[in-house]
């Protein structure tokens, strides 16, 4: 099947790690994704064209399913800092994590 034009795969990363759980940005600027780069799954920013590539949690816990928040102001991830995965958010472009639930397990 052949693919519309300008829709062709390009490769943004060169990692042995793996890379997952890709979310575009709501103005299309940016993807995250979680990768096991360093170690653990922590949660990169990188630009649509692959550069200026940015750890934003920079963890030893295991961090993915990161979104956008609709007016791209936000990023919400689950991590699991007490064995236990929880939600936590912080502002696009930072690296400071707020955490907004807590399991009781």
């Amino acid at each position: 099947m052949d693919q519309p034009a300008g829709c062709e795969p390009i490769r943004l990363t060169r990692d042995l790690g793996f890379e997952e759980w890709p979310a575009w940005s709501p103005n299309g600027k940016y993807i995250l994704f979680a990768s096991d780069r360093s170690g653990s799954y922590d949660i990169y920013m990188v630009n649509a064209d692959g550069s200026d590539l940015v750890n934003l949690t920079q963890t030893d816990t295991d961090e993915g399913l990161a979104c956008w928040s609709p007016d791209g102001k936000y990023i919400a991830f689950s991590s699991n800092p007490n064995g236990d995965y929880d939600i936590f958010i912080l502002e696009s472009g930072s690296t400071n994590a707020v955490l907004i639930t807590k399991s009781e397990g």
